[in-house]
């Protein structure tokens, strides 16, 4: 895998969660029925979750460690 960021968009479900790649996070009851951004920086290994606001103010709300299993590598090496 490659260094970089995977960026998904995703609902908040009735109990507060998103589903990404398979796996559930929680968001939070303020956020059901929102979408939200869900970005998965891979050097870092971390899923942050972003929300616009009805001002289109941009907040991130929540970071969870997000584990990659192979190892990641800077595209610049590869040259």
């Amino acid at each position: 895998m490659v260094a970089g960021k995977i960026h998904f968009i995703r609902m908040v479900d009735g109990n507060g969660n998103i589903s990404v790649l398979n796996e559930i996070f929680t968001i939070g009851q303020a956020y059901v029925g929102e979408y939200v951004w869900a970005t998965i920086s891979t050097a870092e290994q971390i899923l942050t979750i972003i929300y616009n606001d009805s001002d289109m103010n941009i907040q991130n709300i929540k970071q969870f460690e997000y584990k990659i299993s192979e190892k990641v590598h800077d595209v610049l090496s590869q040259k």
